[in-house]
């Protein structure tokens, strides 16, 4: 069923809306799923094809272990890594670059550069990974601080410092912050051991905008490697290929 129809079926009363809800909600999870090519579904057909040659550079790492291979197509401005840590990829318009070879183009450039055109879709998620560590000891502080100020009980200080000690800090599965948000949720002291009989959990002490602005997010070890090492060894190596290159045409004429 298109979506559509199923927008239209929405104002219709003759049809059941619990039916209608969930057909819709099941058609805007494929809209979201397939994007626009949901709407618009059109055969392919080749204008044209060529085939481009590209060069690949394979390598077996000792001290680190793994491989890596980087492949370079002058013709069409592509550049991707794969890898042991990842596979990245990025494509310059060949327009762009005049005259000047992918090679010398990408020689010339600084690792931040590169890496930054690895991760323009999604910056985020390449750069930054849920720090467990750092959101616990956050969290510890601002318990701290609003016991300080009088603003909770030494009770309930006490069962949200526990709670963040075995519960979260204690909890492998909390380093997935999907988990982590789950647990955020939980009552602190279920048994009332510390004097509280209601509900209290750690997202009310925090509050809502919490789960939006407050975990800690570090620099993610992939992130950090491909800037400070799989990156970098490459452009080296580009460098010195190109400048052995030029010294042998000098030394032919």
């Amino acid at each position: 069923m298109d979506y559509e129809v199923i927008e239209d079926r929405l104002w219709d009363k003759s049809v059941k809306p619990k039916a209608v809800f969930n057909n819709y909600m099941e058609a805007k999870a494929r809209k979201k799923e397939l994007g626009d090519k949901y709407i618009v579904r059109e055969k392919l057909v080749a204008e044209s094809m060529t085939k481009q040659v590209a060069e690949v550079y394979c390598f077996q790492f000792k001290e680190a272990g793994g491989w890596a291979n980087y492949t370079i197509c002058e013709s069409t401005g592509e550049f991707s890594i794969q890898s042991d840590w990842g596979d990245y990829s990025y494509r310059w318009n060949r327009y762009g670059l005049g005259d000047k070879a992918l090679k010398e183009f990408l020689a010339s450039c600084d690792a931040h550069y590169i890496v930054d055109k690895f991760s323009y879709k999604k910056p985020r998620e390449f750069k930054a990974e849920f720090s467990l560590e750092a959101t616990a000891k956050d969290i510890k502080s601002q318990i701290l601080k609003e016991r300080r100020s009088r603003d909770i009980s030494q009770n309930r200080a006490k069962a949200l410092w526990e709670f963040v000690k075995d519960e979260i800090e204690g909890s492998s599965d909390c380093e997935d912050v999907h988990f982590f948000y789950d647990r955020l949720s939980q009552d602190v002291d279920p048994h009332g051991e510390f004097g509280e009989y209601h509900t209290y959990s750690l997202l009310e002490f925090l509050g809502d905008d919490y789960m939006c602005h407050g975990p800690v997010y570090i620099p993610s070890h992939r992130y950090v490697f491909c800037l400070q090492t799989l990156v970098p060894f490459f452009l080296d190596f580009l460098k010195e290929e190109l400048h052995e290159r030029t010294s042998s045409k000098k030394e032919t004429k």
